[in-house]
């Protein structure tokens, strides 16, 4: 991994993290654990794990560009995170500096990709933290 993608993995982390704590959470990024951020309140704790991508890309074969995540770990080939290893993913389209919450149970796949347009709606990322956080206790 160049340092380039660790320095933009980390500006990923920095960028989930603020969101969290504009959320109410208390959030402290931790290294060499399976999620990215821990994120606490009196009442929860949430392991997240933060992915990162630069911007939109058009791949063959599709009509409208998307932000492509990896959402699975390992340096060569990606494997699904395993069940209870982490809570939710924190999304970061770095291009425009935004985050969306997924529930982890809500991601089956090691590639997830999402419209430009979900990142920019209303309120997007307290709103998608919010429901994530209710799916999580259901």
């Amino acid at each position: 991994m160049s340092v380039d993608c660790l320095k933009l993995g980390r500006i990923g982390e920095l960028l989930a993290a603020a969101v969290l704590e504009q959320g109410g959470y208390s959030a402290t990024i931790v290294g060499g654990n399976k999620y990215d951020i821990l994120a606490t309140t009196d009442d929860d704790v949430f392991r997240v794990q933060v992915k990162s991508t630069r911007r939109p890309t058009s791949e063959h074969g599709r009509k409208k560009s998307s932000y492509v995540f990896r959402t699975g770990h390992g340096r060569s080939s990606k494997n699904a995170y395993k069940k209870n290893t982490i809570d939710m993913y924190a999304l970061v389209a770095l291009d425009i500096r935004r985050v969306l919450f997924l529930p982890s149970q809500d991601i089956q796949v090691v590639t997830k990709r999402i419209e430009p347009e979900i990142f920019t709606g209303e309120n997007a990322e307290l709103h998608s933290l919010v429901e994530a956080v209710k799916r999580l206790e259901k």
